[in-house]
């Protein structure tokens, strides 16, 4: 069974840890997917959200981990998508191409990893610096980190996005979020939704302040 919450920390983290100001922060979301090509070769996919309010992001780079060790490979960009309109039908001009307050991209990087030791389990992860300074719910300022895990002996895929976040909410309009995550290659698995900690590299949790929680990320 595909364990969605450890795909979709980062949208997490861009719904109720992440700000619209124009800050120096460059990711503001993240998804890490795969896809087994035979029984050790993954095609890895990340696909990263960047605030156009920022610098470029640096060469994007993968953490492989398991039992038998760790290592990085550099990821290649593979497409650019301006995002900052997706849900809105605002006649405007993003930041990423004009003058516009707000400006969102989506880039997607793609690279093949071999998992040819003898471990089951593995990590793919991601981390870049840093998160928004204006956050006030915790965490302002702190490295940004993604993971996902594949058990490489199941052979099984990641779950797959076909909607891109809403990143801009029009004024004096009622608001919602919708998002769809699943397995398009296998049709079997079950696909579950958990609100789980937001992390700052592998191990350190990111701590909220006051009444906050993972649990209780924004009142609704």
């Amino acid at each position: 069974m595909q364990k969605l919450y450890k795909n979709l920390q980062a949208l997490l983290v861009l719904l109720f840890l992440s700000t619209l100001s124009a800050k120096a922060s460059t990711v503001i979301g993240s998804h890490i997917g795969y896809r087994a090509l035979d029984s050790v070769n993954y095609e890895v996919t990340l696909t990263l959200f960047r605030n156009c309010n920022s610098v470029n992001p640096s060469p994007i780079k993968l953490g492989v981990s398991s039992s038998s060790g760790y290592y990085e490979t550099t990821l290649t960009k593979v497409s650019t998508t301006d995002i900052t309109g997706a849900y809105l039908k605002c006649n405007f001009i993003s930041r990423c191409t004009g003058s516009y307050a707000y400006g969102f991209e989506k880039h997607i990087y793609k690279d093949t990893v071999s998992l040819s030791t003898n471990a089951c389990t593995y990590k793919f992860s991601f981390k870049e610096c840093c998160r928004n300074s204006a956050i006030t719910t915790g965490g302002a300022n702190t490295n940004y980190y993604n993971y996902a895990e594949v058990n490489r002996c199941a052979g099984n895929n990641s779950v797959q996005a076909n909607l891109e976040p809403r990143l801009l909410i029009p004024v004096g309009q009622d608001a919602f979020t919708t998002s769809f995550y699943g397995d398009k290659l296998d049709k079997q698995d079950s696909v579950v939704y958990s609100l789980v900690d937001p992390y700052e590299d592998s191990v350190t949790k990111i701590s909220y302040s006051g009444s906050w929680s993972a649990k209780n990320p924004s009142h609704f």
